[in-house]
């Protein structure tokens, strides 16, 4: 989405300010901490102009990147665990699980 939108040679803040959101919010959608509704990705891909099919592509992309770098994170922890290597038990995963559960959420939709 980042990338879309600096081939537009626009800021944050004119994005935001040409769908009527915050500046935030396309923080948020770029860093995928939050996924963009049905409407909103229609409005990027106008003002984009590609297709919502490279929206949700593009999206799709990121999201599943990110699990996967979770589930590593996770299973290289488990591991460690099973081989008796002495690790760190108070790491907190706890955003990472939410953030692929959400994603599970939004898809069962």
């Amino acid at each position: 989405m980042k990338a879309l939108r600096e081939n537009k040679g626009l800021t944050q803040k004119q994005v935001a300010a040409l769908l009527g959101v915050t500046d935030s919010y396309i923080s948020k959608v770029e860093t995928l901490a939050e996924i963009p509704s049905v409407e909103k990705i229609v409005l990027f891909a106008e003002l984009y102009a590609v297709t919502t099919d490279e929206i949700l592509r593009r999206v799709g992309i990121h999201v599943k990147k990110k699990c996967i770098a979770i589930y590593s994170k996770v299973e290289n922890k488990l591991v460690a665990l099973i081989t008796g290597e002495e690790i760190d038990l108070h790491d907190d995963y706890t955003a990472d699980i939410e953030f692929i559960f959400s994603r599970a959420k939004g898809v069962s939709r």
